[in-house]
């Protein structure tokens, strides 16, 4: 029962809903009590859910003026949109990092037990008693 009459609540909202299903609606609201019982269930459910919304948009309409009120999913537009333009940069800016960490000598200096300066010579001795060059 719930679920037809939570159905039925979203067909009713919607801009569409023409008199036929208004008058479907009606004879399916006096079928049975029990249908009743569920339309109030979920008109209560839907109403509690709507509450703290409306609070939170009141709380914030100072915040964003007029424009809330009108469109409240123009600020997630606007949002996505920046997302989108940050992310791929951010991306490559990551990689013109990365590459640049890659192909300088630092990386190799990171990982390396001894480094030389170019034409450098060293005489490392090693833990068995021998020498390298």
């Amino acid at each position: 029962m719930f679920a037809a009459a939570s159905g039925w609540f979203f067909r009713l909202r919607a801009d569409n809903a023409d008199k036929l299903e208004r008058e479907a609606f009606v004879a399916w609201l006096n079928a049975s009590p029990q249908h009743a019982a569920a339309w109030d269930a979920v008109q209560h459910l839907f109403a509690e859910l709507e509450a703290p919304a409306k609070a939170l948009r009141a709380e914030h309409a100072g915040d964003a003026g007029p424009a809330l009120s009108r469109n409240p999913h123009s600020a997630n537009v606007k949002r996505r949109k920046r997302l989108l333009v940050r992310i791929p940069a951010a991306a490559a800016v990551s990689l013109l990092l990365l590459a640049g960490v890659l192909q300088s000598d630092w990386w190799q200096n990171r990982q390396a037990d001894y480094r030389t300066a170019a034409g450098e010579q060293r005489r490392i001795a090693l833990a068995d008693g021998s020498t390298t060059r």
